[in-house]
């Protein structure tokens, strides 16, 4: 009866970390479907004694579960710092040319350019340079919903 009962354990941590992964969405339980089957897989299987099969299942589960972790770990963070060489939403605009559509004066807080058919509020990267309508500028960085822009060198 016991062995049945660690068989019916080990199925009902595997079917929680299922539903718990599909339901997250969040890559957080992944780990622990390999180690439930391992352990519900050694579950069939007699020891010497219940408590011994019990403590042969747990030690699975965790080795299992640490080495799954660490799998995954190190192919996620080899996609990541792929990721990292390319640039991603806000960051991929600087360093793009735009067309000034209203002349850019940090003293009277007015200009705006267009950045890929989009218009944005822009600034001038120098407080004392304005920069007049139809210039080509490039942005140098973003300052909350404003481009930050100097003059094409």
């Amino acid at each position: 009866m016991l062995d049945y009962g660690l068989s019916l354990l080990w199925l009902v941590v595997l079917v929680i970390a299922i539903i718990f992964e599909v339901r997250t969405s969040d890559v957080v339980s992944v780990w622990f479907m390999p180690a439930a089957s391992v352990a519900l897989l050694l579950s069939f299987f007699k020891g010497e004694t219940p408590l011994a099969a019990f403590g042969l299942q747990v030690a699975a589960f965790v080795v299992v579960a640490i080495v799954s972790f660490l799998i995954f770990k190190i192919s996620f963070n080899k996609k990541v710092k792929k990721n990292k060489k390319g640039k991603t939403n806000l960051t991929a605009l600087i360093g793009e040319r735009c067309l000034v559509t209203e002349e850019i004066s940090n003293i009277h807080v007015k200009g705006t350019v267009n950045l890929k058919g989009v218009v944005w509020s822009a600034r001038s990267t120098d407080d004392n340079d304005v920069i007049e309508e139809g210039t080509v500028v490039v942005v140098d960085r973003i300052d909350g919903v404003k481009l930050v822009c100097s003059r094409e060198r």
